[in-house]
């Protein structure tokens, strides 16, 4: 938690036994409004205009459990029948501290079901606070008086007013009135404060379409999810694993290119490794970067181990491929094209995941179709030889063969696809696509098909 500790004053803190959140919350002027999630402990010397005490439940704050020290160095001056106490006055204490630091409002908030154990009782304190002794005494709305959180909870209490005959005759009519007014002013999500105003579902694609086989994927995956992560940069974040990737990728372009020219298939290991720490010393993985590295050193020793009999030298490496298809540019780079015995050419795409796509799902990839049909619309590549074939390499799987074949006779259907593809995404269709994927989806929560996504636009 504090970077600038030393070893020394880590042993010490060790010796001590001195667990204790450190405080990390230093003050600053609030310029604007601002919402700050602190622990207890955290929040020591500072001040706020209200102040939300969440999770106040039992078992949880207070909580009496016994501390984890191996030598229970607090039996020295608290015994195990006076610990207990012991514990709750220094909850209390905490719980008297948070209250004092809200100049005008305190909110106490427990749930039933919490994220640690707890017996799903309202804290004690919680209790105290609210000047009672028991639970059915905490001031409580009923479930129909609870104001509605989102658009449908309230269209639902509008239309529960219209039916209720018990309700005054001008609450029904007012109700009644706002349900025939015109839905797409009433049930937006604009009309909440701070909220933008929503924007026209087209306006994404330039005038010059450039796509590539990944996004491709995507859009068949889920149209509305490619517009969301690909053309608006929704949840776009690092990726460890991409990271990788292109410091192994970088890796191969650099040792790959010692064996082009030179008749051999491909460079020694020494090279590769060599190569790998000249791009390791740029990386970002910070303190678990040697753990990533080791897995770059064994996918490297692997593939240098079983490299392919039929793979002779290389002809272009990290080369920028483009093909044209009905108006639609697409793009997209190959990691290695090589000569076999035929003198034919393949196109190889090192892939560096654990887990290697299926055969059957290999031989139809519009990724591989891709590199094959643009490596052979290439001038420079076509004038070595013919593009006979396409590949993906797993070799840091644990797969016992780790080549992954195109079958060239669905060379026509990728095509085909990626023609669909481009007129879709132009015509920029972006409805929702349930299947797999959604479980994983980082945009489910603005999906129309799932519940939680419902609330965020009108019907």
């Amino acid at each position: 938690r504090d970077p600038d500790m030393s070893l020394m004053e880590y042993r010490r803190t060790t010796s001590n036994d001195d667990f204790e959140a450190t405080p990390l919350l230093g003050y600053s002027a609030p310029r604007v409004d601002t919402l700050t999630l602190t622990t207890l402990h955290q929040a020591k010397g500072l001040e706020f205009d209200a102040v939300f005490i969440a999770d106040a439940v039992e078992s949880v704050f207070p909580d009496l459990r016994r501390g984890l020290s191996l030598l229970d160095q607090q039996e020295l001056t608290n015994p195990s029948s006076d610990y207990s106490r012991f514990r709750l006055q220094e909850e209390m204490r905490l719980a008297y501290s948070a209250m004092t630091k809200a100049r005008s409002l305190v909110i106490w908030t427990a749930t039933s079901a919490t994220a640690v154990e707890g017996s799903g009782r309202p804290s004690r304190f919680m209790l105290s606070a609210a000047g009672v002794n028991t639970v059915e005494e905490l001031p409580s709305p009923g479930k129909g008086d609870r104001p509605p959180l989102t658009p449908r909870e309230a269209e639902s209490a509008i239309r529960r007013t219209v039916a209720n005959p018990a309700a005054m005759p001008a609450q029904r009519l007012a109700a009644l009135a706002v349900l025939a007014a015109d839905p797409a002013s009433m049930w937006m999500a604009a009309s909440f404060a701070g909220t933008r105003a929503p924007g026209p579902d087209d306006g994404l694609v330039d005038d010059r379409l450039v796509l590539s086989p990944s996004q491709a994927q995507s859009f068949l995956t889920c149209p509305r999810q490619y517009a969301l992560e690909r053309r608006i940069r929704v949840g776009e974040s690092d990726s460890a694993h991409a990271h990788f990737g292109s410091l192994v990728h970088a890796a191969l372009e650099i040792c790959e290119k010692r064996a082009m020219g030179t008749g051999r298939s491909h460079s020694d290991i020494g090279e590769a490794l060599a190569a790998l720490d000249q791009v390791w010393k740029g990386s970002e993985f910070g303190p678990v970067g040697s753990v990533w590295k080791r897995r770059g050193i064994a996918l490297l020793e692997r593939l240098w181990a079983e490299w392919p009999a039929d793979s002779h030298e290389p002809v272009a490496l990290e080369r920028n491929l483009e093909v044209d298809l009905n108006g639609v540019a697409w793009v997209g780079r190959a990691d290695r094209i090589e000569r076999l015995p035929d003198g034919g050419l393949r196109v190889v795409d090192y892939k560096t995941s654990k887990t290697a796509m299926p055969f059957d799902s290999a031989k139809v990839a519009t990724q591989l179709g891709f590199y094959m049909l643009a490596a052979a619309a290439d001038p420079e590549i076509s004038a070595i030889g013919p593009v006979v074939s396409a590949e993906f390499w797993y070799p840091g799987s644990a797969a016992k063969e780790w080549r992954r074949p195109f079958d060239s006779q669905y060379l026509s259907e990728v095509r085909e696809v990626l023609v669909e593809v481009g007129e879709g995404i132009r015509s920029e269709d972006w409805t929702p696509r349930l299947g797999d994927g959604c479980r994983y989806c980082r945009v489910r929560g603005v999906c129309p098909l799932w519940p939680e996504g419902r609330e965020a636009f009108a019907p």
